[in-house]
């Protein structure tokens, strides 16, 4: 069983005042244990609700893809494994979702486990009944009420409240609760105090100081002297429209390509400056990046690691395009490059992150989810005589998913398919249709030619027919209408898709993703064949393929393994395997 002991908090008054610490476990418990032991952990529950419960256990595990007997009952492991949990695809309704999380939720404040529920049941003191009726708003009464109802629990007056209290709070969210994003909720809470001290009459308390969670590394523009700003200006016209008498080598960069670079200069700047470097002197690009500059930045963006950080990687790659461009001496370009190369991460299989969001496609019944998703969606829009605006979004979605299937294009691309110049139709209704896209529009200068097969055909043109008309404001030749010149911006494509997989399939899945998903499944029936994936992609080098997803094929390589050696010699026996051993 658990216990919980208590701390105090003491305000700016000098007034003490309980506040609860966090329970402490007197033995390890994990959702097995609750499953199997629920009649003796929770005594005052009847057979009904013990069924129940034992079925949420049961049912949340499978979300989880998890075994109950290795899940640790405690807020923060639970907390992240709600997160990454898919009920869909475990055919679990949202509703039922929302019963199994109230379930699990109500158990473990029983036992002890947490200090803080979903929904406080606690009730407000009069002096924070009479705060809450006096909020004019939901949205202060809906930021406010978890914190109200924690201060009414353990004694803590309206007129006490102050940063410690918030902090004591954030910490228990923190440690002891379900709550989704704790951080967040107590930010929240903070905001919405402070707004009712400054706007609600008669409101008992003062205002606290409010937290900013975002790590702020760069620094304004008028902090820094007029002529970098104009360089950079003129660095940043120059790159995304070369002039004709530039350097014949030299090609236009993307917007969102040189927008990275020039985000990239005013961090490094940034960190020189809090590092102790003089904001005068950045007086130019060059006078930016000398090369104790650099090598002072990436010491501080390195990290502890033996490899390189993401952000030195970037910081040096970018600062050698820069410097190129700029035609900075030779010395100085060698230098800023043998430092590029010194934080190359070697690439060798996809990252950790990318393989665990892909894991969950290792069940048959998931990958089966993903490539009928976009004819599930169709096959129940296509039956409607009536549809409007969010028909259009969730058909918008379904072409969106079926093409990241079929041709796992970039985002970039993907936003700007235009219908008359990069979509060939066929001149069938059942025949293939062609998407083309030329070398100038791609980003490592590859063209792409993609064919969507006819089921794929037949779905895009029920879009281009029935629903596209009602995401367009403007005439456009844009497959996807968006409010920047008809397009969709890869950023709101990238929402769409990742938003929308969250809400079908219950997958932490973005647009990008797509391209590693069709490798995986492609080397799985294939170990070894990179050639196919090589033209698939669009890379360049066959090596650039292997180095992404070499290890793919692991998987089905020793299942082969398994089938043609393990399973054929044992298959000899006489019957030795399969007797009980003595």
């Amino acid at each position: 069983m658990t216990t919980i002991t208590h701390s105090h908090h003491q305000s700016k008054s000098g007034k003490v005042t309980a506040s609860r610490e966090a329970p402490s476990m007197t033995e390890y418990l994990t959702m097995e244990d609750v499953r199997t032991r629920s009649s003796e952990l929770l005594p005052a529950w009847n057979k009904n609700q013990i069924y129940e419960l034992r079925s949420a256990i049961k049912a949340f595990a499978t979300a989880a893809r998890q075994p109950a007997a290795s899940i640790h009952a405690d807020p923060q492991v639970l907390r992240i494994l709600v997160a990454k949990a898919s009920p869909q695809l475990a055919g679990i309704s949202k509703p039922r979702w929302a019963n199994i999380r109230s379930l699990i939720d109500r158990a473990l404040a029983d036992i002890g486990v947490l200090t803080i529920r979903a929904r406080q049941r606690c009730a407000l003191s009069p002096v924070w009944q009479d705060q809450m009726d006096r909020a004019e708003t939901l949205d202060t009464k809906a930021h406010l009420s978890r914190f109200a109802r924690w201060c009414s629990r353990d004694g803590i007056d309206a007129a006490d409240v102050d940063d410690a209290t918030f902090s004591t709070f954030e910490g228990e969210l923190t440690e002891f609760s379900l709550a989704k994003n704790p951080g967040f909720t107590a930010a929240d809470a903070r905001r919405a105090w402070n707004a009712a001290v400054v706007q609600i009459e008669g409101w008992v308390g003062t205002a606290v100081p409010t937290r900013c969670r975002r790590k702020i590394v760069t620094v304004p523009w008028d902090a820094l002297p007029a002529s970098f700003a104009a360089d950079v200006d003129d660095y940043a016209a120059r790159r995304i429209k070369p002039g004709k008498f530039d350097d014949v080598m030299v090609r236009a960069l993307r917007p969102t390509t040189v927008k990275g670079h020039i985000d990239n200069l005013r961090r490094a700047a940034g960190f020189l400056i809090r590092g102790g470097l003089p904001a005068d002197s950045v007086t130019s690009i060059k006078a930016l990046l000398t090369t104790d500059n650099v090598k002072k930045l990436l010491d501080m963006v390195w990290g502890d690691a033996d490899i390189a950080s993401p952000s030195a990687c970037q910081y040096s790659h970018d600062f050698v395009s820069i410097a190129r461009f700029l035609e900075f001496d030779d010395a100085h370009l060698g230098t800023l490059i043998k430092f590029s190369r010194r934080c190359r991460r070697p690439q060798i299989g996809m990252t950790r992150e990318n393989r665990e969001r892909l894991s969950i496609f290792d069940d048959e019944q998931a990958l089966l989810a993903m490539y009928t998703l976009p004819a599930r969606i169709a096959d129940a829009l296509r039956k409607l005589n009536d549809i409007d605006y969010g028909h259009a979004v969730d058909m918008r979605l379904a072409v969106c998913v079926e093409i990241l299937l079929m041709a796992p294009i970039r985002r970039f691309n993907l936003a700007n398919l235009d219908l008359a110049k990069h979509i060939v139709w066929p001149t069938s209704q059942d025949g293939d249709i062609r998407i083309t896209i030329p070398t100038p529009e791609v980003k490592n200068s590859v063209d792409l030619h993609h064919l969507l097969p006819p089921e794929s055909a037949a779905l895009v043109r029920l879009y281009v027919d029935r629903f596209r008309p009602l995401l367009m404001k403007t005439p456009t030749d844009a497959l996807f209408p968006g409010e920047v010149d008809g397009f969709m911006t890869p950023g709101s494509l990238g929402r769409l898709v990742r938003v929308g997989l969250k809400r079908h399939l219950g997958v932490d899945f973005n647009a990008h993703l797509f391209r590693h998903f069709a490798c995986m499944n492609h080397l799985r029936e294939h170990p070894g064949d990179y050639e196919t994936l090589r033209r698939l992609c669009g890379h360049k080098r066959l090596e650039t393929t292997v180095n992404f997803y070499a290890g793919t094929e692991t998987d089905a390589a020793i299942q082969r393994f398994h089938d043609s050696t393990v399973l054929r010699i044992r298959g000899r026996d006489d019957g030795f395997f399969g007797q009980d051993l003595v």
